[in-house]
């Protein structure tokens, strides 16, 4: 009995077990995000897909919640891709595996206004969220910080000061729990409502 046990709880615990499970949070966290994100460009929660084509797009950080969401925007015929990051070896990374399905650079090397920038990195939970390079944007800009709060993160707060178009991943939260609960239960719930309870919360 005790090396049953033994053989399950390292199964469950095994390296490939984990690595299975990260590629698992990282497929919900990518869905999510394209739908909320889908439903933030048609007039939020509305359902009239936003166009991507010809788009440049920002991202802010080059680890993995970047990495999982830019392979879908990607494959979304934008025009060009942007990434900035602190350590360039890591946005670099990105570029490579990224080079051969979109247009992508490093964001101090590209001379294009932003139609939508997403914050994936941490900079812009706790503190003042300062970004390494001055962003240029458009008057119809979208900004998407991947950090949720009830309160407005430092990203939105700074966003919020060039647009009124300035989201953050609670609805991403909403939406890839939906994914979770039809994967369990084989139906996929209605969100707008939850959606609309946090924001309420927020007032």
């Amino acid at each position: 009995m005790l090396k049953k046990v033994d053989y399950l709880f390292d199964t469950i615990f095994s390296e490939k077990s984990q690595k299975s499970f990260e590629k698992y949070i990282l497929i919900l966290a990518t869905g999510g995000f394209i739908i909320h994100l889908l439903l933030i460009f048609s007039n939020k929660y509305g359902y009239i897909n936003f166009n991507f084509n010809d788009t440049n797009v920002l991202f802010i950080g080059a680890g993995a919640a970047a990495e999982s969401i830019l392979y879908k925007v990607a494959q979304e015929k934008i025009a060009h891709i942007s990434i900035m990051n602190r350590t360039q070896e890591n946005a670099e990374l990105l570029i490579r595996k990224f080079s051969s399905i979109a247009s992508i650079d490093i964001a101090h090397e590209s001379n294009n206004k932003y139609d939508l920038i997403i914050n994936c990195s941490s900079a812009g939970l706790t503190g003042d969220f300062q970004p390494i390079q001055e962003i240029p944007i458009t008057k119809h800009s979208y900004f998407y910080d991947l950090n949720y709060s009830l309160v407005e993160t430092p990203f939105c707060r700074w966003a919020l000061e060039r647009s009124n178009k300035v989201f953050d991943g609670m609805g991403m939260l909403v939406q890839q729990a939906a994914h979770s609960f039809k994967i369990w239960f084989k139906a996929f719930p209605e969100t707008e409502s939850v959606i609309r309870d946090i924001e309420s919360m927020r007032e």
